[in-house]
This record gives C-alpha cells, structure tokens and sequence, in this order.
C-alpha cells in the first residue's frame, strides 16, 4: 500500500493540471493536500475523490466502480494507456469513509452439497427371493434407503446398484441426441448369428452395458454398427438410415472402413470470412458491456470537451476508437457499429434511465409510453 500511496501522489503531483478541473482547488491548497496524502493513514481528503481514477493510469486497467445509484450502477474509468483489456470490478462497503455510494453487500444463502455421488443397493444381497432382487425401490411411498433417490435423482451410470428399479430412471428414459464428436457404438459385433435373444446397447440383469452410447445418457445413430440395439435412450421411431442385422452387407466383419473424403474448401473456412467472400452482410452483433460503458463514457468526454452530444459526434468518436489498431492488438470486445445502431442504443439507454427516475417498470412499458409520460 505504501508503494501505490507513492506512485499516487507522484502521478498527482505531476499532471495537476490535468485533476485541476476534477478537484475544484487553488495550486496552494492542492499541494498541501497532496503532500497530506502522501502520509501513511491519510484519505478523508478531495485528493481522495481522484483514487480510482489515478490508480486505473497506474496500473493500466479499467476500472468499474460499482454504485448502489438506480441511474448510474456503474461508474467505468478508462486510463489513456491500457496493458491488460480485463476490468477490475470494485464496491465500497460501510466499513470506512467512502467517496461514492456505498453499495449493500450481498448475502448468498449456502447450497448444500449432494453428500453421495453414486450409490450400491443391493450390492451385498444374496439370495433369490423376489424381494431380494429388486433394489432402489421405494419403501413406503416417497421414501426409500437409495441415496439417489433421496436426492431426487435417477440413478447413474457410477452407480454400483443391483437390479436397479429406481422410478426416477422413467422419467429420463427419453430420446437424446448424439453428439457429433462423439464415436459410434459397435455393440453386438462378433456375436453368433443364432444368438436370437442378445440385445445390445443395455443393462442386462445386474450388469451394466459397456456402450459408449448408454453411458453418455444419448441415443444410438445411424452411424453406430450395434446389432439389435435396445438402447432406452433412441427415439420411438425407428432412426432414419440405421442399419438392421439382415440388412448389413456380409463384408463388413466389425471394422469399419475409413472414410476418406475431400471436402469443399468453404467447409474449412470460419463463417464471416466465407461470408465475406460471397459480399455477405456481416452482423456486429449484440451490444457488450465493456462496448455500453464506451458510450457513457464517450458522453462524458464530449460534456467535458464543451462539445454537442449529438448522435453523429457520439458515433463518429466510437467508431474512431473500434477501428484504432490499439483495440485490435489487444483484443477488446469493441466492434464498429453502425450509426442507426449507435442511435438506438443511445435512446434505449435515454428511455431505461428515465423509467428507472420514475420507479416505473422497464417490463411493462415501451418506449412511447415513457415519452408520453414525461411530456
């Protein structure tokens, strides 16, 4: 702390004509207090109001200050030169004298944690009788001794349990599809064409499968080679393209062959530089926060400069900053933006302030009924 009291009032010291207009102080009185500040336990002071602003110079970062204000929540401080393009996000509590809003702080209520990941009923059972091989059942109803079910959950694919007849696996017995990076299954393959009974693709007695297909929770496709698959997870309808037992070529011995293809060079190629290719239009895309806060803070500087905060100035100066080779190097979420686009947001952002003042709500009203409210 000592060392950013330092370079705190050096940078103070230094460009005092720069925090003049920030401070509303005579040169005398400013050095008297810079040099106040400079010693250990020393804030409750006007040279205090500029901390966050020179500490982001100092360190070359946004900072966000965080405000309990409803039309002003944040408060963006943005240095002249930036080394990192990640935000600091600060709050002031009422633990100490603050120069800005202080903020409630938030009480989360603790999650409780699920205590077994996987369960073992009827692991240790021996016997044949009937009671004796069936697990994960329910007691008396809504009750039951399987800690999966207690949880309110079905029973996976960690689970060690016997016999499982947990009712919460109905419900998750649905069509899923695949992913497409996933591998196909070969369940089946190398089995006797006389073994009419053998379904793959499913837990059988008090195994369970080792399909790759059962144990992501998703269905079978028609690129897996499983013979009679009896996978819950497939949809009722028969899967478009899946091959049946009598229906697969005799070559085929388990193995598939690989499948070489040449592919259209379009297909490795990201999609905006294939739309820019074809003349496409290119969508900028939603407005980010750190792109929301370059407007206010574009605002500020124009009221600061005596200049209009006209739209066309608000746009011009944005579209300055997106396109400078600094935000490209850096890689800031800033992208140019159109000026119907930059219009728009700037009376969204005119029409959420003015029914936050109102203690209106945002959610049931538009932006007509709040220009006819304030007339």
């Amino acid at each position: 702390m000592s060392t950013l009291r330092e370079l705190f009032t050096k940078e103070v010291s230094s460009n005092l004509d720069t925090y003049k207009k920030w401070i509303n102080l005579p040169d005398p009185e400013a050095q008297l207090e810079i040099e106040q500040f400079s010693k250990p336990g020393w804030f409750s002071s006007d040279i205090g109001d500029l901390c966050v602003m020179v500490c982001s110079r100092i360190v070359q970062a946004p900072i966000v200050v965080i405000t309990s204000y409803i039309h002003a929540p944040y408060l963006p401080f943005l240095p002249e030169k930036l080394s990192s393009s990640q935000p600091l996000f600060i709050a002031f509590d009422h633990t100490a004298p603050g120069h800005y809003d202080s903020t409630q702080e938030l009480l989360l209520p603790s999650m409780k944690s699920p205590t077994g990941l996987k369960c073992s009923c009827g692991k240790a059972r021996k016997g044949d009788k009937e009671y004796s091989t069936k697990s994960c059942t329910e007691t008396e109803p809504g009750q039951s001794k399987c800690s999966c079910f207690k949880l309110g959950q079905p029973c996976g694919r960690l689970c060690r349990c016997k016999d499982c007849c947990n009712p919460l696996n109905e419900s998750e017995r649905k069509f899923r599809p695949a992913r497409k990076n996933r591998k196909a299954c070969m369940c089946g393959n190398g089995r006797k064409e006389s073994d009419g009974e053998f379904v793959s693709c499913k837990d059988k007695d008090s195994r369970k499968s080792k399909c790759p297909c059962l144990r992501d929770n998703v269905g079978c496709t028609s690129d897996c080679r499983c013979r009679h698959c009896g996978n819950i997870y497939n949809s009722p309808d028969d899967l478009p393209g899946k091959r049946q037992p009598e229906d697969e070529p005799a070559a085929f011995k388990g193995k598939a062959k690989r499948r070489r293809s040449n592919p259209q060079s379009y297909k490795r190629i990201k999609g905006a530089v294939f739309a820019s290719n074809q003349d496409g239009e290119l969508s900028s895309g939603i407005w980010t926060e750190l792109e929301t806060i370059m407007l206010v803070v574009i605002q500020e500087i124009l009221f600061l400069t005596d200049l209009p905060s006209e739209p066309a100035n608000i746009t011009s100066l944005y579209q300055f900053i997106a396109a400078s080779e600094f935000v490209t190097e850096i890689k800031l979420p800033i992208v140019k933006k159109e000026a119907v686009e930059v219009q728009a947001k700037l009376e969204e952002m005119v029409a959420k302030q003015q029914l936050m003042l109102a203690g209106l709500n945002p959610q049931t009203l538009t932006v007509s009924e709040v220009e006819m409210a304030t007339v």
